[in-house]
């Protein structure tokens, strides 16, 4: 059993280009679909901001494996966090080194939604 080519006679030409066929694209919308993403993000900048200023939080923050001795991919985020909003990003790769790459998204998810309000246009992924 063969399959047909598009040079078969008789069978449709579809021409297929690489360019129109793109899974992931950006474009610029009249709506922030990421609203509830950029609100959330402000208030883990706030969240930062506030440990930069005023400490860490005198409670006690490890998960429930902390005490069996199974570390998690969260541990040491919240020194992390507050080491990399005062500028110590040394310090912060030490206490959780995707910590930093967290807080870049979380800045360039907040710094689009501030584009966004004064332009009133929103980069949104475009996934296919």
């Amino acid at each position: 059993m063969t399959r047909p080519s598009s040079l078969d006679a008789g069978s449709p030409e579809v021409p297929v280009t690489v360019a129109s066929v793109r899974p992931i694209g950006l474009v610029i919308e009249s709506r922030d679909r990421y609203r509830w993403g950029a609100l959330g993000s402000l208030a883990l900048l706030a969240i930062a901001g506030g440990m930069a200023a005023f400490g860490l939080p005198p409670m006690d923050l490890h998960g429930p494996l902390h005490w069996f001795g199974i570390m998690d991919p969260l541990c040491g985020g919240t020194r992390a966090a507050r080491y990399t909003a005062l500028g110590q990003w040394g310090l912060a790769w030490k206490y959780n080194p995707l910590d930093l790459v967290t807080v870049l998204a979380v800045t360039v998810m907040v710094a689009r939604a501030l584009v966004g309000v004064v332009a009133r246009r929103w980069i949104a992924f475009d996934i296919r």
